[in-house]
């Protein structure tokens, strides 16, 4: 039976019953006189031969390509197939190179850090000691110089005197009288002069005063020379000399702790003068002539 065309449900063309487009608009027609084809096996496949087990390849993730199930490498990439193989842990921090020689390097820089502060710690503190000790030092000799002065002498004991030229007059403040004593005959016995303290003192030197150089007091007497020095602390003599000069002379060095007297033995003197000419000479006196004596220390407390 002969096919009858068909309507396109497109464009409504006649369109042969065999086309499967509509060859006016291309609409797809579709052929409904085709039927599916059917087969039929002569047979199932025989019991006694096993199907063969279909072979799965593994794909490689890197490059995608397939590879034989057995394989641990990509054939293509040579990139790791399946699991993983167990890899060694990262070395720590401290076992690389690089951070060894940066952490040898800190640890110098913090060494040389703390070797610095402690170097500026000591030398501040001993800087602030030497400072303190100066300063200690400045205000002790300050105050040692502050308290160094005239020793107060409340008497005057001496081995000779002329009554109107006393002893006393040797710690009286006035350079204008003196003290006046006959020269012994005897060396042994030489003149002394001993003085007592109003208080224990730490002295230091003692200053003696002559009559005014050049008068004729000054010349016709005898002047001190050499001295032996001691004290009610210091058993052992000190010697020492004058100058043959008028007015203070330059001080005695005299050093003791706690002495409350002090004794000076004149041992020798400065010889008299005869003054003037033909009959208006005078002599020389054998006598010995002191303005002043004074003593210079610290008090005790």
């Amino acid at each position: 039976m002969a096919s009858e065309s068909r309507p396109c449900t497109n464009c409504q063309a006649l369109v042969h019953p065999n086309e499967e487009f509509c060859p006016t608009c291309g609409e797809w027609m579709g052929i409904d006189s085709l039927e599916a084809e059917r087969f039929e096996l002569q047979g199932g496949p025989s019991e006694g031969e096993p199907l063969e087990a279909e072979t799965e390849g593994i794909r490689c993730s890197l490059c995608g390509s397939t590879n034989p199930a057995d394989n641990q490498h990509c054939e293509q990439c040579g990139a790791r197939l399946g699991s993983q193989l167990a890899v060694a842990p990262q070395p720590i921090i401290q076992t690389t190179a690089a951070m060894r020689t940066a952490i040898l390097a800190a640890g110098a820089l913090i060494t040389v850090i703390v070797i610095a502060f402690i170097f500026n710690a000591l030398r501040g503190d001993s800087t602030a000691t030497e400072d303190t000790a100066a300063a200690a030092a400045t205000s002790t000799t300050s105050t040692t110089e502050a308290q160094v002065g005239p020793a107060v002498i409340i008497r005057a004991t001496c081995s000779a005197e002329y009554a109107n030229r006393p002893c006393d007059a040797l710690f009286d403040g006035l350079s204008d009288t003196d003290w006046n004593a006959p020269i012994p005959g005897d060396p042994a016995s030489n003149l002394t002069v001993t003085l007592t303290l109003d208080r224990p003192y730490a002295i230091g030197y003692i200053e003696i005063t002559n009559l005014e150089g050049g008068t004729e007091r000054f010349l016709r007497n005898h002047r001190p020379n050499g001295l032996r020095i001691t004290a009610s602390d210091v058993t052992t003599p000190q010697l020492a000399s004058l100058d043959d000069a008028g007015g203070t002379l330059a001080p005695v060095v005299f050093n003791t702790t706690l002495s409350t007297t002090l004794t000076i033995e004149i041992v020798s003197t400065h010889p008299s003068q005869a003054i003037g000419e033909g009959e208006d000479v005078l002599p020389g006196f054998n006598d010995l002539s002191v303005a002043e004596i004074r003593v210079f220390g610290s008090p005790s407390s």
